[in-house]
């Protein structure tokens, strides 16, 4: 709750000031309320996926809260997007030679042709055709761990309560909960192939079997072949 006091102890008293001034203060407080309420609902949003591509499709949907022209995220080649090893993990520092753009948004719109490859040395993906851009650089990080950087265009709210630092700590978090996700699923794969071959010969045991078979069953009636045991 705010308090508001007329009189700071002089004779003078505008109330036609005081009341713009509790009317805007209201106002104020009202729309940091809006946009801590929409990180909220954001970071609850991207925690929930479990792969690097449904992140990006959703994080889609959340860029506009930059009101910028354009958007690029860049992450290192080696990080949690393309590894299939539980082994893989973020860099503790610097960039690789070489970053890929994962999302790539042109005038609100997702730009896949763009998703490519470029040296991380010329930081902007795409030279502009003309002058007179504002080009916010930011890195993605979580704690030492470095995951890569985005790029904005011609942000307007950078002065906006704080929104894009709010907006960058949440995918920061929710980048490092996917890979904490998806780290622990390879994890389980592995384990669950322990339990169901044989460790000597590499083929499925009584577990395995017990698994595998009604799926197998199915297929092999599907396909009208055979099947011993």
């Amino acid at each position: 709750s705010t308090i508001f006091s007329q009189s700071c102890g002089c004779d003078y008293n505008d109330h036609e000031k005081n009341r713009a001034a509790r009317n805007a203060q209201t106002e104020s407080s009202l729309y940091k309320e809006a946009l801590t309420a929409d990180i909220y609902a954001m970071e609850k949003d991207l925690s929930s996926c479990n792969n690097a591509e449904e992140y990006y499709s959703k994080l889609y949907q959340y860029v506009s809260y930059l009101k910028c022209a354009s958007f690029y995220m860049m992450i290192n080649e080696g990080s949690f997007c393309n590894s299939i090893s539980s082994d893989v993990q973020f860099r503790k520092e610097g960039y690789d030679e070489y970053s890929a753009i994962h999302l790539a948004i042109e005038d609100d719109v997702r730009v896949p042709e763009k998703e490519i490859m470029f040296p991380t040395r010329e930081l902007i993906p795409f030279r502009p055709e003309s002058s007179g851009h504002l080009y916010l650089i930011s890195p993605l990080h979580f704690q030492d761990q470095c995951i890569g950087y985005c790029v904005s265009v011609d942000t307007l709210n950078l002065l906006e309560y704080n929104r894009h630092f709010d907006w960058l700590n949440a995918v920061n978090l929710t980048l490092n909960i996917v890979h904490e996700k998806r780290t622990l699923s390879i994890l389980n794969d592995k384990l669950n192939l322990l339990y169901m071959k044989d460790a000597m010969t590499g083929l499925y045991n009584r577990f395995g079997y017990t698994m595998k078979a009604m799926d197998m069953f199915r297929e092999n009636i599907l396909s009208q072949d055979s099947t011993m045991v």
